[in-house]
């Protein structure tokens, strides 16, 4: 059930952004960023586009709130692609306001 795992690693990965929300360091943060990358092995924009378009959001997010963090831009480079990414399939046709 591929598909389900997925959907745990996701969630798993925006309850470790919420930790790490709460937290000074970044180690939930990081924990967030790899389920969310684990989520994406399986949901991936082929089988899935919607929900993989779900999770490059939701790392996003994680990547923004790291790169505020951190010094340099690297991480927020990272957010501004997955961001992107999600928009590919977010579109106005796809999914109406």
């Amino acid at each position: 059930m591929p598909l389900q795992w997925a959907a745990i690693q996701h969630n798993l990965g925006v309850t470790l952004a919420s930790f790490g929300e709460r937290e000074n360091g970044t180690a939930k943060l990081e924990q967030s960023v790899a389920a969310l990358r684990e989520a994406l092995k399986e949901r991936t924009r082929e089988r899935v586009p919607i929900d993989w378009a779900k999770t490059q959001h939701s790392l996003g997010v994680t990547l923004l709130q790291l790169g505020q963090r951190e010094s340099g831009t690297a991480k927020l480079e990272e957010a501004v692609t997955a961001y992107r990414e999600a928009l590919t399939e977010w579109t106005h046709e796809r999914v109406p306001l």
